[in-house]
């Protein structure tokens, strides 16, 4: 079976577009299903490998927004 896609743009106004095998719902559900089992999967290994938050080496001079 040849790659399949399924596109949703949300757009600046709040529109939204869906491109794909949209006629065979069975397919577009599944790859909703999968895009949402993939995306937990992602955001539990980004929570599992902990904060990706680096402290600054000595000496380095730290510049707050307000600049001091």
């Amino acid at each position: 079976m040849p790659d399949v896609q399924l596109t949703i743009t949300l757009h600046e106004q709040g529109g939204v577009d869906v491109s794909g095998p949209i006629s065979n719902p069975i397919l577009c559900y599944g790859l909703l299903e999968m895009g949402r089992d993939a995306l937990k999967e992602f955001w539990a290994k980004q929570a599992a490998d902990g904060p990706r938050i680096v402290p600054a080496p000595p000496g380095v001079r730290i510049v707050k927004p307000n600049g001091s």
